[in-house]
Order: C-alpha cells, then structure tokens, then sequence
C-alpha cells in the first residue's frame, strides 16, 4: 500500500490520517494458517519538529489449528505500531538505528506494504490456542480433554529415568 505524503509535507497540516484494507493479492501465505484477512490498517502521520512520526492500528482474522487438541481456530488479532519516516537518500542508505523503527520514502511516497506485513507476523502469537484454558488432548489415548474426561494414568516426571524406577533395589 502506497502513500502519498505531497500535501502533507508541503502543507502546514498537523496531522495525516489514512485507512486501507489489503487486497487478497497482497497478503502472502503462510504455511500454519489458512488465511489471514481481511487486514485492516489505520494511521497517522505528525510533524514532530523536524521529523515525521508515523503511528498505526490494524487488526485482521486469521484461521489455524489449536496447538493443544488440534481443533480449527479462527482469532482476531490486533497490532499497533509506530516508526520515524526519512526520506531515502545516499546518505542514509547505510544509515540505521536498532533503537527505533526506521520507514523510507521516497518521491514523497511511502510503501506501507512490507512494514504493515512484518508487524503482522510479530503480532502473531508463539502459541496458537482455541482458547486460554484449553486442556488439549490426553497424552495416553488422544481423546480431547475439552469435551471428555478419561481415566488414563498420566505418569509425570522424566521419562529418560523410566527404566531406573523398574529396577529392585532391595536386593
């Protein structure tokens, strides 16, 4: 998603507000979930003396399954996000800073396409769940502990001793 920043700059505006949805075609797959869409971003772009700032808000519903009994899952996911914009030059190809998030333009436009995509995937959680308590499924006859109970011994503590425990020490 291209923005044009012209009447901003040259205007003595405060602040530029913008909204988009990304398109189907811009959203890439990727190999956990089903589909992430629709996404939708929100942002601001404000003076603050000599530099631009750039806030955004997006939300978006993607689809995977349960890392814990294995269930199709659908969540809503929100991020929000913020980032200094400097106009790309030679100077400043090579220039960075790790302490902030840096967004080049150029021509007066930025492409908010790869930020807004890297800020989904880290708004992403480790650990997809279907919801915060769920049980998952049971480690000995896999039915799943959400909706039945079973009566399997769950023997807890490292299997990598299982064999000491069987040995007779009374000998």
């Amino acid at each position: 998603m291209i923005i044009d920043l012209s009447h901003f700059l040259v205007d003595n505006d405060a602040v530029y507000t913008f909204s988009f949805d990304f398109e189907d075609e811009d959203i890439r797959d990727l190999e956990d979930y089903e589909s992430i869409h629709p996404v939708s971003v929100m942002g601001e772009v404000y003076k603050a003396n000599k530099d631009l700032i750039l806030t955004l808000k997006g939300n978006y519903l993607y689809k995977s399954i349960c890392d814990r009994c294995l269930i199709k899952t659908e969540r809503n996911i929100k991020f929000k996000s913020s980032g200094k914009l400097k106009k790309k030059g030679r100077e400043n190809i090579e220039d960075f800073d790790d302490a902030e998030d840096i967004i080049y333009y150029f021509d007066n436009k930025v492409n908010l396409l790869e930020y807004v995509w890297n800020q989904m995937l880290s708004s992403i959680p480790m650990k997809n769940l279907c919801n915060e308590n769920c049980k998952g499924l049971c480690p000995v006859c896999g039915i799943d502990l959400n909706k039945d109970n079973c009566n399997c011994k769950i023997e807890t503590g490292n299997l990598q001793f299982q064999k000491l425990r069987e040995l007779s020490l009374n000998d």
